[in-house]
């Protein structure tokens, strides 16, 4: 073996005689260049592979749609024509025109335009509900209960569906017995049902019956093979097995026809004789966003790329340098920012997770609150009573949905980590009624018998309502989750003993449910902990709610602590203390300070329903309200208006064609007196700190944010109402609206 001499170098450093330099440096960038694109490869098709898994999914909830939508449809028709079966039954003596008007009524019973009642005799003739017989050339339909085709007397060359009866008491008209009746249905009143939403008209819905015969396609010319050669398999044999493959596996499966790649979906819960299939071109499923994709990932492969040589050229000019300190010192930065980048990455993806998991989870169960006493009101239209309490416990909902957009508004906090609870005055009896809503509102479809036992002596006290309630639903929440069908749940509330300043309370949740592992209960408290058991009946969650709960009752100064069997449910106990609210007043939402009877109020708001909302809420205390529907109109209106005709102004921000900041400042500049003193309120869901000063700036004079306050817009009005004389508004004049809201 040779051995290659070394050349010491002035500085005491050594450099290599050897040409290994340029072989070491090109391995390296050939191995770094191939782990990248592996790398950049796998991202790329993992991120694909999910789109195309979240489409399916959507198009087998399409399906599923499609399919209940055929299904009621066909039980419309079925109801029919077990109407026309019972009215013909029931007239002994039917002429030819009693037998066309028993077919009216039974068509007019469902919709006589989207469907037709036929009766046939046994000399293939037809009576039809639009006042046409004839001669019936097509036969076979009569053999089967479901079947399509079109109808002679139609010019259209769709296919109608048939819903076929054979009559057992079969009546005599003109001497022929009348053997069967149908109820046809219009293809054009389906295809005004089966609308799939997020595919725009790229998706086909067709409707089979066991014979594999073709009902209904929504192709709306029937060429099936021009329009969409995937159904070409309906007529070869050897596919049938295709359709039984989606259907039956009630599964997304992918068709290749032609060379074209299609996605079809099977109905869920199918009936014996009628099936719904969803076809959609793969290349729409994920078009945009696979060309989303492409253009990220050209771009960071060009990045990587870039990076990939300069620090390939980087490592080579290190290796070329004689300076082995400086190379070893070099390297130690690069390993050191490479490692602070990784913490600060690894920081910020926490943050981000930790944040969007909790307002997901908070958000969503006063959702369901809201929407289940919306189920039970409509249950119960006709009591007042009942609809008076469930519109409370919505309004509640509402209230601890915006108490949790305005905390996410406060983008400071997030940021910076700081949480903090606060302290204001909170009835504790309301607080866990509210909680117990929500959580009626997610059984109003389950069978598990809740319970719920409150004992307070004091109801008034001070503390942080939103924490509180986050914690009660976290916990019910999950034992919602967790409890299975004939199962128990048991919420208790106590206050405990109290003392002059300070009341005691403790809260306790008892389910039936699965329970947890004695393993999982030593880290219950961790971030994302969760149960690891293998089963199919646990539920899949973020595991950030105990975490939450256990940092909301520390924060408040108490404690948690959680039993649990498994198979046997769990029992959580929380225990907290509140200071008493001795300075309780009660004041009603309206006084007799608020006075807007009579007031002329311009209106500006390009949304309809807020429109409707604040003009009826405003009527209601006798203002008058002349409507605009943008920012440009209302000018026009003020401009036009006689002198001091407006009493004030209620200001949208953003409108089409003219915002609510420009109509501001238009006002304010034209060349009347009235213009420099009419008061303008800024009324808007643009409630940043930002958004407040740039509507002052403007000239307007408050700022009330969406949802509205009527209460805080009424006394508004009110003030501006006694302070207006005539003169300018000054900075004195000036409302400060945070002050009476």
């Amino acid at each position: 073996m040779i051995q290659k001499d070394n050349v010491t170098q002035k500085d005491g450093s050594l450099t290599s005689n050897s040409n290994k330099t340029p072989v070491l440096f090109l391995i390296f960038f050939i191995i770094f260049f191939l782990l990248i694109t592996a790398l950049t490869s796998w991202l790329y098709i993992s991120l694909n592979n999910q789109i195309l898994e979240d489409r399916q999914k959507h198009i087998n909830e399409a399906a599923d749609k499609a399919d209940n939508i055929v299904h009621s449809v066909k039980e419309q028709a079925l109801n029919c024509s077990n109407l026309l079966e019972s009215l013909i039954n029931n007239n002994d003596a039917l002429s030819e025109h009693d037998l066309i008007n028993t077919l009216k009524l039974a068509a007019n019973s469902v919709n006589s335009e989207n469907m037709l009642a036929i009766a046939f005799n046994n000399k293939n003739y037809y009576y039809s509900s639009d006042d046409t017989e004839g001669i019936w050339q097509n036969t076979d339909i009569l053999s089967k209960t479901v079947s399509a085709t079109h109808i002679p007397h139609l010019n259209s060359a769709e296919n109608y569906i048939f819903i076929v009866k054979q009559l057992n008491n079969k009546p005599v008209i003109s001497g022929n017995l009348v053997t069967h009746i149908a109820i046809a249905i219009n293809p054009q009143y389906l295809r005004k049902l089966l609308k799939a939403n997020g595919f725009s008209d790229e998706y086909h819905i067709y409707i089979i019956n066991n014979d594999r015969d073709l009902l209904y396609s929504s192709i709306s010319n029937n060429d099936i093979n021009t329009e969409c050669s995937i159904l070409s398999f309906l007529n070869n044999s050897h596919k049938n097995n295709t359709i039984a493959n989606i259907i039956n596996d009630k599964s997304c499966m992918s068709v290749f026809e032609n060379g074209r790649r299609f996605f079809a979906a099977g109905s869920f819960g199918l009936s014996n004789d009628v099936s719904v299939l969803m076809c959609i071109p793969s290349e729409f499923i994920s078009a945009n966003f696979t060309s989303f994709l492409n253009t990220i990932f050209i771009y960071f492969f060009l990045i990587i790329m870039f990076i990939s040589l300069l620090f390939s050229a980087s490592a080579f000019f290190i290796m070329h340098s004689s300076r082995e300190r400086r190379i070893i010192k070099q390297k130690d930065e690069i390993n050191t920012q490479l490692s602070e980048s990784i913490k600060l990455a690894n920081h910020a993806n926490l943050a981000k997770s930790k944040f969007l998991s909790r307002i997901s989870h908070d958000i969503r169960t006063p959702i369901n609150g809201i929407m289940g006493s919306a189920l039970i009101a409509r249950k119960n239209i006709n009591d007042t009573d009942k609809i008076s309490y469930c519109l409370d416990k919505i309004d509640g909902s509402c209230r601890h949905l915006l108490s949790l957009v305005n905390n996410v508004l406060d983008m400071s906090k997030i940021e910076s980590g700081k949480v903090q609870t606060t302290q204001a005055p909170m009835n504790i009896k309301t607080a866990v009624d509210n909680c117990a809503a929500i959580i009626y509102g997610q059984l109003e479809n389950r069978n598990i018998n809740f319970t719920h036992e409150f004992n307070f002596n004091h109801t008034n006290i001070i503390g942080d309502e939103l924490r509180l309630r986050q914690v009660f639903i976290n916990i019910l929440g999950n034992a919602v989750k967790f409890t299975p069908e004939g199962g128990r749940i048991i919420f208790r509330a106590t206050e405990t003993d109290f003392n002059q300043n300070t009341a005691n309370y403790i809260f306790e949740f008892e389910d039936s449910g699965a329970g947890m592992h004695p393993d999982f209960l030593e880290r219950i408290w961790e971030p994302f902990a969760q149960d690891e058991r293998d089963s199919q009946e646990m539920c899949q969650g973020t595991g950030l709610g105990m975490a939450i709960t256990k940092q909301f009752v520390d924060m408040m100064g108490g404690t948690i602590n959680v039993k649990s069997e498994l198979g046997k449910g769990s029992r959580f106990t929380v225990k907290l203390s509140f200071p008493i609210n001795k300075n309780t007043v009660h004041k009603n939402k309206t006084t007799c300070d608020i006075d807007t009877s009579g007031m002329k109020v311009l209106l500006a708001e390009d949304n309809e329903l807020n429109m409707e909302i604040a003009s009826e809420l405003l009527k209601a205390e006798g203002v008058d309200i002349t409507p605009a529907k943008n920012g440009e109109m209302a000018l026009q209106l003020f401009e036009k208006s006689a002198l001091n005709y407006y009493d004030a102004v209620l200001m949208d921000v953003m409108m089409p064609v003219m915002d609510g900041i420009s109509a501001a400042k238009r006002i304010r500049a034209l060349n009347r007196k009235d213009a420099e003193t009419v008061p303008i309120l800024a009324m808007t869901a643009n409630a940043f700190d930002e958004d407040i000063k740039a509507t002052r700036q403007a000239g307007m004079n408050a700022h009330l944010s969406k949802p509205i306050d009527i209460t805080a817009v009424l006394k508004t009005l009110s003030k501006y109402n006694k302070a207006r004389i005539g003169d300018s508004i000054s900075d004195e004049k000036l409302i400060d609206i945070k002050s009476i809201s």
